[in-house]
């Protein structure tokens, strides 16, 4: 599916991907060398995960059999679920991007080549866990499980996605009728594709999103204040060397490059990361990672 705007100037690269993030957050990643994957169902904006909801549930209405279970599942019942997601655009220098992420407030754009930071990512799951269980028995465990994937807009493309996703639960149930069972794993399944399920208005976005669940390593977990509550997050990490590319500096009308220049030097030397800056079309560009 072909979203590309007319405008050149928001046309992002199909090698990298964009993470928009404050000041603050800027700083973090790269102090922490990690990416903050929030828990999905305690963002502040919860109308993602709602709708993946509503189309699950306009689809088991279609559904005969399901119909028949009169399975009814509710986004309420799955507080306690374990999926994180951290997101990424295709688009560099997007307005929407900017407000969403940056509060409507001078923030960064950063670039990442996007094949190294899927390898990154299946570098990091790959870790080995090791823990005492009830024998007291040495086990070992990946970290997590994630997939860096583009979000659907498309709706017909959402229903079908869903669809498939009903039918192949059943089949793996191969005919058993377990009510509870059933609905707990199609709500399961539904929760580790939520934040790719993304209205068609957002289009123009074209977001990404690492998706991280099946946590084992749970010294990677923290949380942070949101604005209404507590978000539990996923401290993913990202070997900035190998997968960063660009950072910008934007969404600000006026801005004293040189004091851009020489914070964002700063930061960068302290993290042990060195920069170049320039100015390109009315982003600040501090350069290319060396």
């Amino acid at each position: 599916m072909d979203n590309k705007s007319t405008n050149s100037s928001v046309i992002g690269n199909q090698h990298y991907l964009y993470h928009y993030t404050t000041k603050e957050g800027f700083i973090g990643i790269l102090k922490n060398r990690c990416m903050w994957a929030s828990n999905i169902y305690f963002m502040d904006d919860r109308s993602e995960f709602k709708f993946a909801f509503e189309i699950l549930n306009d689809v088991i209405k279609d559904h005969k059999e399901l119909c028949k279970l009169e399975i009814d599942i509710k986004p309420n019942k799955y507080k306690g679920t374990e999926v994180y997601s951290v997101s990424f655009s295709e688009r560099f220098d997007i307005i929407s991007q900017w407000d969403n992420y940056t509060g409507s407030a001078p923030g960064y754009c950063i670039s990442f080549r996007k094949n190294d930071l899927n390898s990154n990512f299946k570098k990091g799951s790959e870790k080995l866990i090791k823990y005492n269980g009830k024998t007291r028995a040495i086990k070992e465990q990946y970290s997590y499980q994630f997939k860096l994937v583009k979000c659907i807009y498309d709706k017909d493309e959402q229903y079908k996605y869903v669809h498939e996703l009903v039918n192949e639960t059943l089949t793996n149930f191969d005919g058993k009728v377990d009510k509870i069972m059933i609905q707990t794993t199609i709500a399961e399944k539904l929760l580790e594709v939520a934040p790719l399920m993304k209205k068609d208005i957002y289009k123009e976005e074209q977001e990404w999103r690492c998706i991280i669940t099946k946590v084992n390593d749970r010294s990677k977990l923290d949380a942070r204040a949101g604005k209404r509550w507590p978000i539990p997050f996923y401290k993913l990490t990202v070997d900035l060397e190998k997968c960063l590319r660009d950072v910008y500096y934007g969404n600000c009308a006026e801005i004293d490059l040189e004091q851009v220049k020489d914070a964002t030097s700063a930061i960068c030397f302290n993290c042990g990361i060195e920069f170049s800056l320039s100015k390109n079309g009315g982003i600040y560009h501090v350069g290319n990672i060396i």
